[in-house]
């Protein structure tokens, strides 16, 4: 499993942009000297342009104005299609209302409870990272093959103090003495895989669009993890584990507009929606400590196939930098129904037997930063 650490993401991005940089520039000089020996040889005299932001020009190449078509690489069209790679460093946190696994309160007069409070993981900010590989052809078409993958791994624990604590993931009226503590982790991973294919389109003006859709492959791991412990906070009482892996295969579509502020800033906007065919597998494992005995082992296996809807939105700024291009963004996906909050609520015997599943929504929403090369 691809597990990115802080600081390792904007590592592995710009080593990749860079390496793919140092491929580009190989290719682009060795294409110069083939046109300058062909330029030498038919006595065609040559205009040299600045190599730090383009290459030599060709008998092809073109200026391309500001309402020309081929917005998204605004530099110049040197032969019939080209290359590009695009790395990005996601700053991403993750929010789901399935990560409950305690509740806290005093008790009263009448045998309730005051102010209780529902506890819940809460995750932070973790990087992801994000690679985009591919080729525009004359007509504005680019073919792209791209990879995003993210981690976020998280622990809470609460203690009952004064007050008292309550399992919510199981039943509480199992347990021979009150709870003390309750821990809790939450592991998230997310690999996702596109077949993009997109094009350029000119609605007039300095306004450009670009519309782009892709075969999509989604692959989650989630794990989940709650601990109960005795009034001591030591003695173990329960503890119950979630596993859920789930693969998904459908499509994707969606737009982007792309605005100038000057000649090399622009913003830009997007929004995209997929549609994907998911198999689910849960495995839910419950171990019950009594008081005296053995403990109670439940587990349970829970495998579904669910229609898996996604929607996303960017927007943001940019600026370029000959066939450089560097993006600043704030990115929102919603997965939803891809998280399950399954429980084991009663095992007293075979006939009182309850377990349940939930599903939820995922959402993973922040900050990135995308470079862009195009060779």
């Amino acid at each position: 499993m691809i597990q990115i650490r802080p600081l390792y993401g904007l590592v592995i991005a710009l080593v990749a942009f860079g390496g793919g940089i140092l491929g580009a520039q190989e290719i682009r000089y060795l294409a110069a000297f083939e046109q300058l020996q062909t330029d030498n040889a038919n006595q065609i005299p040559h205009h040299f342009v600045s190599q730090a932001n383009y290459p030599l020009p060709s008998k092809k190449a073109t200026n391309v104005s500001k309402n020309d078509n081929n917005f998204a690489f605004k530099s110049i069209s040197r032969e019939d299609h080209h290359y590009f790679l695009e790395s990005g460093y996601l700053n991403w946190k993750i929010r789901r209302s399935d990560l409950d696994y305690a509740i806290s309160g005093n008790l009263n007069l009448g045998g309730g409870l005051d102010n209780a409070i529902r506890h819940e993981v809460k995750h932070q900010s973790e990087p992801g990272f994000r690679m985009l590989f591919g080729r525009t052809n004359k007509d504005n078409w680019n073919v792209a093959f791209g990879l995003t993958t993210y981690s976020a791994e998280q622990a809470a624990t609460v203690v009952a103090g004064s007050g008292l604590v309550y399992a919510t993931l199981t039943n509480p009226y199992q347990f021979d003495t009150q709870i003390g503590r309750a821990d809790a982790s939450s592991n998230f991973e997310q690999r996702v895989y596109d077949l993009y294919i997109s094009r350029q389109v000119g609605i007039g003006g300095k306004r450009n669009v670009k519309i782009f859709g892709s075969l999509r492959f989604a692959d989650h791991d989630s794990t989940k993890r709650v601990d109960y412990f005795d009034i001591d906070e030591i003695s173990p009482l329960s503890n119950i584990t979630t596993e859920t892996n789930s693969t998904g295969f459908g499509i994707r579509i969606g737009g982007e507009g792309i605005w100038d502020i000057t000649d090399r800033f622009y913003a830009f906007a997007s929004g995209e929606t997929s549609l994907l065919l998911n198999r689910v597998r849960t495995t839910t494992v419950n171990t019950r400590t009594p008081g005296g005995g053995s403990n109670v082992v439940n587990s349970v296996v829970d495998e579904y196939t669910q229609p898996l809807s996604v929607l996303g939105a960017t927007v943001g700024i940019g600026r370029k930098f000959g066939a450089i291009d560097i993006r600043l963004g704030y990115e929102i996906n919603s997965w939803f129904n891809l998280g399950a909050r399954t429980a084991i609520t009663n095992d007293v015997s075979a006939s009182y037997y309850s377990y349940n599943r939930e599903e939820s929504d995922i959402m993973v929403e922040g900050v990135f930063l995308r470079c862009n090369w195009e060779f």
